[in-house]
């Protein structure tokens, strides 16, 4: 008989000598791919020159991102048994694997956040790590490797005595889709450099090389968005730290991968079948604006989705009959959680909450005083990292946390002061939302679980809306049936309990949509993919279950069930002919940036010919700029004139003037081809106002761009021809802004700046007008006079 996958297998372990070969092996290929990654980078050497290394750089990501898989298991391994003291009727070797691969994630994260508020980000740190769990991991993998390879023969063997079942058949085609979907997923978003959002290259990236070339640590950056967001990516950093600052892709598929096992091992749980869980996962990445369209693996969104699920597939153990007084549970709820804490302060403490609550309530319910018990230290441990975190924030920047206004009042305005304003804090607010509960509604409900069905506004798979009404109809009747059958075929133990969360868990994604209005509750509640997936192999599984019984039948039904709810047509990334050159060589990183952004190779010119070390300020927003090397280009909410920017935004001329001075940028570049920043409605940049302020310094004409760049200095560059002064005042007057929106939000602040010049403002008197703290009232009511 064929055993199982991971199956409960006798191994023989290898002799302690060839263990010890392995960990010193796995530790000197890991030190040759790092740093022969770091030799042939081609960033930024070659940025715009084509040839071999881009070859050997995009294959030695591959090597790194493979290396990491013995790395994750023997971080877990460090804090978990082996398997031969987890391993039972609840968890076998694939539960073991999983167990520990995201416990040592966690591990990792935790590990080189730290590192990271210590100012320890240095190559040597990230190389000694490695290596020393390089070597650990390499004495302890055989407990994965040695039954997996046992399984592959056997399976080898089955097939050469006998032609192909339907049972090996369905094993390799979800094999075959399971790598074509990794492959085609991992060379389109690992390998190609998607920038389609422009906050990666206009955040992201420039923070993470400032981070690990400049500062060794999360502060200082003059970009407090990015470091109160990475400040907890300690997993992404590590594998950063052994490659280069683009690596991030590499850390969060290893961690996209993760999820995705974890899926189709919780299906199995809840639907009764793993290669019917497998198809859910895999249809998961192929529904259009499914799960791989909002994890942006440049973004903390996968790190996120995977721990939370990671806490689930722990919590679902806790409560499923394992001991606690065994510590492996908690320990490894323990760390998974902190973790996740670590990665988005304000959202993850709700979402946490929306977790570990209603795991505390099945405990007591069902008189599990022990796993009760255990929620709670989970919680109290939570509550400490948490804490940390924020006094790390409020130590560095005087600011605990930018999301929650409430915090605003107690911000040290001193420390504050030396980058932004509270005032800039309420103007983005303005922009983003407020973390602050509102009142639900018809219209926000619908549109929050479309959100989480679907991934679109408003926007209802047909099929999925029919399938759940058909549920309602026949839910009575399949419910008396699945009563009958629960007498003969009975649960295993982690079945009530894996239910149970999940549908707190969907439910609690619905309403965390629905109660908080800000723009990243959205965008880092992109795990609810999982919970939704989950949630429809539970309903394939119950309504295969009510309806037939059989294993045979039931796997067909589910089946049925996942491919109806998985229409339209799904789709993948798609993967351009310009991305096969990039991978072979013949493409640049410039000419990837240009393509996704164009006109960026004239600022890549204007970067080799002003002097090193010189800040030029953006009037246009274009993002691919940002991301260049030696980030000579400011972005005008992140830059180091942002603790003044409301004097450069709203008052004089010469205000603002002398603001750009004080910050040390004497140089503005303006494209006559792009459309423009709202920073153009300052005084200092009117088009009347230019001449007076600024000289000509350079002109560059490329294709599709039209830069010029601008001095404040009057012993540089020449006159403003008229030619340009009118071409300037002709873009400004048409309102060729990035964003229509953002003329509207200058003006309310506009409005809330002259607020804050009246006497007995709150704020104001200990950090003048740019620590106005203006309330939502005060921001509502300038919005309503903007109002005709």
């Amino acid at each position: 008989m064929t055993p199982p996958l991971f199956g409960r297998l006798s191994s023989l372990a290898p002799e302690p000598g060839h263990r010890l070969a392995h960990g010193l092996l796995l530790a000197l290929v890991l030190a040759g791919v790092s740093v022969g990654l770091r030799a042939v980078d081609p960033w930024p050497g070659q940025l715009d020159q084509p040839g071999w290394p881009y070859v050997a750089y995009h294959l030695l990501r591959v090597g790194l991102l493979l290396l990491l898989i013995p790395l994750v298991y023997g971080a877990g391994r460090l804090l978990l048994p082996g398997p031969r003291r987890m391993t039972g009727p609840i968890l076998d070797r694939l539960g073991h694997f999983l167990a520990c691969a995201t416990v040592g994630v966690a591990l990792i994260s935790l590990v080189f956040s730290l590192c990271g508020m210590l100012a320890l980000f240095t190559y040597p740190v990230f190389l000694a790590v490695g290596l020393a769990l390089a070597a650990w991991s390499g004495l302890v993998f055989h407990e994965v490797g040695g039954p997996l390879r046992r399984w592959i023969l056997a399976r080898g063997r089955a097939l050469r005595a006998a032609p192909l079942g339907a049972d090996t058949l369905c094993f390799l085609l979800l094999a075959g889709l399971s790598v074509a979907i990794l492959a085609t997923y991992g060379i389109a978003h690992v390998l190609t450099l998607p920038l389609e959002n422009n906050d990666i290259p206009g955040g992201y990236l420039p923070y993470q090389e400032g981070v690990l070339r400049q500062t060794h640590g999360f502060w200082p950056t003059f970009r407090f968005p990015m470091f109160a967001v990475l400040k907890g990516a300690g997993w992404s950093f590590f594998v950063m730290g052994l490659s280069d600052h683009l690596a991030s892709p590499v850390a969060n598929f290893l961690l996209f991968a993760l999820l995705l096992a974890l899926i189709a091992q919780i299906g199995a749980w809840v639907c009764g079948s793993l290669r019917v869980a497998w198809l859910g996962a895999l249809l998961l990445c192929l529904w259009p604006q499914g799960i791989q369209f909002q994890l942006s693996l440049f973004k903390t969104h996968t790190a996120i989705g995977a721990f939370l699920i990671a806490a689930l597939y722990w919590m679902v153990l806790l409560l499923a009959g394992l001991k606690v007084r065994n510590p492996m549970p908690l320990r490894g709820l323990v760390i998974t959680v902190a973790a996740t804490v670590t990665l988005y302060p304000s959202n993850i403490f709700l979402i946490g909450i929306m977790l570990l609550a209603p795991a505390w309530v099945y405990a007591r319910l069902h008189r599990l005083n022990a796993a009760a018990s255990a929620v709670w230290a989970v919680a109290v441990w939570c509550a400490l990292t948490l804490a940390v975190l924020l006094g790390y924030a409020y130590t560095t920047s005087g600011h605990f946390d930018f999301t929650f206004e409430a915090l605003d009042a107690v911000a040290d305005v001193d420390t504050l002061s030396e980058w932004g304003s509270l005032f800039i804090l309420k103007l983005q607010r303005v922009l983003q939302g407020e973390f602050v509960l509102v009142p639900p509604t018809l219209g926000r409900t619908v549109e929050s679980l479309g959100h989480v069905l679907d991934g679109s506004p408003a926007r209802w798979r047909p099929l999925a809306i029919l399938a759940l009404l058909g549920a309602m109809l026949v839910g009575p009747a399949l419910w008396r049936a699945l009563r009958r059958r629960l007498g003969e075929t009975p649960r295993p133990p982690h079945y009530a309990p894996a239910c149970f969360l999940l549908l707190c868990g969907f439910g609690c994604c619905v309403a965390l949509m629905v109660l908080v209005d800000h723009v990243s509750v959205i965008r880092t509640a992109s795990f609810r993919f999982a919970y939704s997936a989950l949630v429809l192999l539970w309903m394939g599984g119950w309504a295969a279950a009510a309806l037939k019984g059989g294993g045979t039948h039931r796997r067909g039904i589910a089946v049925l069930v996942l491919l109806l709810l998985a229409a339209p047509l799904p789709q993948g990334p798609a993967i351009a002919a310009r991305d096969w050159r990039f991978l072979a060589g013949r493409e640049t990183f410039l000419s990837m940036i240009e393509a996704q952004w164009p006109g960026v190779t004239a600022y890549w010119q204007v970067s080799h010919v002003i002097a090193p070390g010189r800040r030029i300020l953006m009037l246009n927003w274009e993002p691919g700029a940002f991301m260049l090397p030696g980030a000579p280009f400011e972005r005008p909410f992140q830059n180091h004139a942002e603790a003044e920017l409301p004097f450069l935004m709203y008052e004089s001329a010469d205000q603002g003037r002398a603001v750009l001075q004080r910050a040390g940028i004497e140089t503005v570049s303006v494209n006559l081809n792009a459309p423009l920043i709202f920073t153009v409605l300052s005084p200092l940049f009117h088009p009347d106002a230019l001449a007076e302020h600024f000289r000509l310094l350079a002109h560059l004409r490329t294709a599709g761009s039209d830069l010029y760049l601008l001095t404040l200095r009057t012993d540089q560059g020449t006159p403003l021809p008229a030619d340009f002064r009118d071409r300037y005042a002709r873009h400004v007057a048409q309102g060729r802004l990035t964003d229509h929106g953002f003329d509207r939000l200058y003006a309310i602040g506009e409005c809330l700046w002259r607020l804050a010049q009246q006497p007995g403002q709150p704020g104001t008197d200990v950090g003048g007008p740019q620590n106005f703290l203006a309330s939502p009232a005060q921001r509502m009511q300038c919005e309503r006079d903007l109002t005709p």
